[in-house]
């Protein structure tokens, strides 16, 4: 009987034996009185010898004896050539078409028609046809199982022609092939087998009666058992131009989840199993991905019968299991189907342990995995070591450079942090998003412990989180990490941020154990914290030198202010002034884009810029009348003085382009180097703008202040003689605006 599944004709009767009659020669004898020409010498009258009745029927019979053994040598080598062509059939269509036309060269018949059995839709497809009657054949052409000698055929697995009929007393075919209203009389139906499975039918048909004979049947049979080889050979170099295609496109994943599904896939389709599954150990965990559908299978290796893969993986070899249901090790596994009762398992190692297996349930159409598939699959269990080596190292690589940039990103964040609140905020963001934790909060002490300094919880939008105090406690007081298992799902740690000088606090996470995302090593915790340890530490350290340093610079920043009031009171004239212009001068500057360090630097010249009159006597400085031309040289001579005094502290040499040249002029005859245009630095010209504007409104004993407007108009006119265009504009739309600042008395 033929294996195969579900088929039509499984329940008809078993048919009549044929018996094959003896095979037609195609010879011609002679004609009734016919002489026949004598294989002998002649006599020596020249008259042939005289042959006997019997000795005529002898020669007879092995004339014909001669004749047919020339037919089947000729049938031979036919068929010789046959197979030779099959050796460069690249598919099975033209192994199939190839076939098709020999025998009718061979045979001498009207049509051959070359079947496929489609297993998956339990139908035959037309793979081939060759013959005279070949544009009767319709498209999409069936064969018409209800003919007795195609039924017989495929029923038991065996050539069947028409003759067989006959010579059972039946009278011929009862229901006959007709194509396009052609009567074929002579049919020969052969099933085409491959280990015991129906592939395909081959139908031979002739117009004439009586067509074929027994030696057909064997014919069409050899040829037939030629084909499926040919096929056999196309579909494995088919599977093992794919296998070779698929495992090279392996290369290129780099989710090990990903590259699993892929190997799967590829194992179910070159090995032809209804279900496959490979299934790795990494860090102490089964990961698994499969192909098909089997949930049942699926979820049970995952969970109760995970302990068969705890013994598979002891094996190094691949094996085979014929029925997983009579092995108790593996009948704890749940079949979704009885057809995944078969099963080829083969180890994946890397570097010599198994790391993983690939698992093939269910050979499809065969009672069991064959050799070649376990050939097939080690190859691609060895390419899938090579390929899951590669990508746990690429994710390994990733997951380290990931850690890496998240620390270096801390420790920027936290240098740069302007308070203790936003280093703990950096610190707690870092370790949400590293350690995929569900919830998490940090906490930082006062140095005597007694009060929080900095507190922060993620995610900032979640109302509900409570920091865990005790936990905390905990962690602080014994400067080791603290674990609590809220439940079988969820979990808590808190770790102690410290250094050598002191605890500052401690990190808490709280975690999800279902989810695979949210597990990671305690060592790359245990960085994280000291990398925050370190960094937090840092920025304190800066904070207090930062603070220090603010107060030196209010110190110097008063002491500044101290000095210019005393120069300013030592000339009655220009009390405030220095002031004024130093609120004046930074206005503008802000109005023209100043950066804050050309600002800072603007202030502190506007503050000092008549530093140098410190050296000029009090009799020129302070005399109630006009200078003369000696008294106007010396008194010229201030920004000179200046620059020599500021010249000796390094800490205000910045402010020496205002202080040396606020007194220089646009068009250069100004003193004391008759600068001109931009020789002059744009801060000195920015102040000596702000410089004559306040003289100008301000009271002299010699006159009265000018209002705004006036000393405006002055400045305008003075524009490219005295002062930078420019800066004379921009100080006039700013006046006029209204940013003037208050004026100090």
């Amino acid at each position: 009987m033929i294996r195969k599944n579900t088929h039509p004709f499984d329940d008809l009767s078993t048919p009549v034996t044929p018996v094959y009659r003896s095979p037609d020669v195609a010879v011609r004898f002679p004609d009734p009185g016919e002489k026949i020409p004598s294989a002998f010498p002649s006599g020596s009258h020249g008259d042939p010898p005289l042959i006997s009745t019997g000795s005529s029927e002898q020669l007879e019979r092995l004339m014909r004896q001669l004749a047919g053994e020339r037919l089947l040598n000729q049938r031979l080598l036919a068929l010789n050539d046959f197979s030779q062509g099959l050796d460069h059939a690249p598919d099975p269509e033209l192994a199939a078409a190839i076939m098709a036309k020999k025998l009718v060269e061979i045979l001498r018949c009207d049509l051959v028609c070359i079947f496929c059995f489609e297993t998956d839709d339990n139908r035959y497809r037309l793979f081939a046809s060759s013959g005279p009657a070949v544009p009767l054949v319709p498209a999409n052409y069936q064969p018409d199982l209800a003919i007795p000698t195609i039924c017989q055929a495929l029923q038991h697995g065996r050539v069947v022609a028409n003759i067989d009929f006959l010579q059972t007393g039946e009278q011929g075919e009862s229901t006959p092939l007709v194509l396009a209203d052609q009567r074929f009389a002579s049919l020969l139906a052969a099933p085409l087998l491959h280990k015991g499975l129906l592939c395909g039918l081959v139908l031979l048909a002739s117009i004439r009666e009586q067509a074929f004979a027994a030696g057909d049947c064997a014919l069409v049979e050899a040829a037939g058992v030629q084909l499926m080889n040919a096929w056999d050979f196309a579909r494995l170099n088919e599977t093992l131009t794919e296998f070779v295609q698929t495992v090279t496109g392996m290369s290129v994943i780099q989710e090990a989840a990903s590259l699993l599904e892929r190997i799967a896939s590829i194992a179910r389709r070159t090995l032809n199993a209804s279900y496959a599954l490979v299934a790795t150990r990494y860090q102490q965990e089964w990961l698994m991905r499969g192909s098909g559908r089997a949930p049942q299978i699926f979820h049970a290796l995952q969970n109760g019968a995970s302990a068969f893969l705890e013994e598979a993986i002891k094996s190094p070899y691949t094996f085979k299991m014929l029925d997983l249901r009579r092995d108790v090790r593996s009948a704890v596994i749940p079949l979704d189907s009885p057809d995944l009762c078969t099963l080829l398992v083969s180890p994946i190692r890397i570097n010599g342990m198994t790391a993983g297996l690939l698992l093939a349930f269910g050979k499809i159409s065969a009672p069991g995995f064959k050799e070649m598939d376990v050939f097939l699959a080690e190859r691609l269990a060895e390419h899938a070591a090579v390929n899951l080596e590669s990508c746990y190292l690429n994710q390994e690589l990733r997951a380290n450079l990931k850690t890496t940039q998240l620390l270096y990103d801390l420790s920027l964040s936290i240098s740069q942090a302007e308070s203790l609140t936003d280093a703990a905020s950096a610190i707690a963001r870092t370790a949400y998003r590293l350690m995929q934790a569900t919830r998490c909060g940090l906490i930082l002490f006062s140095q005597d412990g007694e009060s929080i300094e900095a507190e922060v919880r993620f995610p900032t939008d979640d109302p509900s989180i409570e920091h865990p105090h005790r936990l905390i406690t905990q962690a602080v007081e014994s400067r080791q990490t603290i674990y609590l298992a809220e439940n079988d799902n969820l979990s808590k740690s808190a770790i102690p941020i410290q250094t050598m000088r002191r605890c500052y606090g401690a990190l808490w996470m709280e975690y999800d154990e279902d989810s695979e995302e949210n597990r990671h090593p305690a060592d790359e915790i245990q960085i994280l914290v000291n990398q925050a340890a370190v960094a937090l530490e840092r920025s304190i350290l800066l904070e207090e030198t930062r603070k220090q340093a603010n107060e030196i610079a209010r110190a110097y920043e008063d002491l500044l202010y101290g000095l210019t009031r005393a120069l300013d009171a030592r000339d009655r004239e220009t009390e405030w002034h220095s002031k004024r212009v130093e609120e004046l001068a930074i206005k503008l500057g802000t109005e023209m884009d100043l950066t804050s360090k050309e600002l800072q630097v603007l202030k502190r010249g506007a503050l000092l810029h008549d530093i140098g009159k410190i050296g000029v006597p009090d009799q020129i400085l302070l005399k109630d009348g006009p200078l003369n031309d000696s008294e106007w040289q010396e008194m010229r001579k201030h920004p000179q003085k200046g620059e020599e005094i500021i010249q000796q502290i390094p800490a205000l040499r910045d402010a020496l382009p205002v202080i040396a040249s606020h007194q220089e002029r646009w068009d250069g005859s100004g003193y004391p180097n008759q600068l001109r245009g931009t020789e002059i630095p744009l801060l000195a010209r920015i102040f000596a703008v702000v410089d004559v504007y306040d003289a100008l409104t301000s009271n002299r004993p010699y006159r009265s202040a000018m209002s705004a407007e006036e000393a405006l108009r002055y400045l305008t006119a003075q524009a490219g003689i005295h002062f930078d265009p420019e800066v004379v504009t921009r100080f006039t739309v700013m006046i006029r605006s209204g940013k003037e600042p208050t004026r100090t008395a």
